[in-house]
């Protein structure tokens, strides 16, 4: 999550007050709902209604970042800043292709095949790019891809 710069030291707490509630709400979403659009939609639903204006001051924007350790080792894919609005569709384009970083029978070598893991990437890019081109940018920490 990124929030609007502030030279006003009161302002940044305020801002960082927002920040804490919001990871605390996610955290606390955890055993009600796994899937991150519903945990993330509740977090910041309850953050705006506990901190009000305050909330909406912030420019709240957000950034996915996944690892994608068997395609690219340890480098994270990270997307443009996003709404809030639409970081939920986002990540539900790119869910389908997180992957465990598991070695050994329980790798993804042992559960698809050099076809299906072919798939697998162009899927990916092609979700990674379509997610980039609807928050407005480009891939510039992508260009391997």
């Amino acid at each position: 999550f990124y929030s609007r710069s502030v030279r006003d030291l009161a302002v940044a707490l305020d801002f960082l007050m927002v920040l804490t509630s919001i990871k605390r709400y996610w955290l606390a979403a955890v055993e009600a709902a796994s899937d991150l659009g519903p945990r993330l939609e509740s977090a910041l639903q309850l953050a705006s209604e506990e901190h009000g204006d305050i909330f909406a001051e912030t420019g709240l924007r957000c950034e996915i970042r996944m690892q994608q350790c068997f395609w690219l080792g340890r480098r994270a894919v990270g997307t443009p800043t996003m709404t809030r609005s639409e970081v939920g569709s986002a990540f539900a384009r790119l869910r389908p292709f997180r992957m465990t970083g598991r070695r050994g029978s329980g790798g993804v070598m042992w559960h698809m095949g050099l076809s299906e893991l072919q798939a697998h990437w162009q899927g990916f890019r092609e979700a990674l790019a379509d997610v980039c081109e609807t928050a407005g940018g480009s891939l510039p920490r992508c260009q391997v891809l």
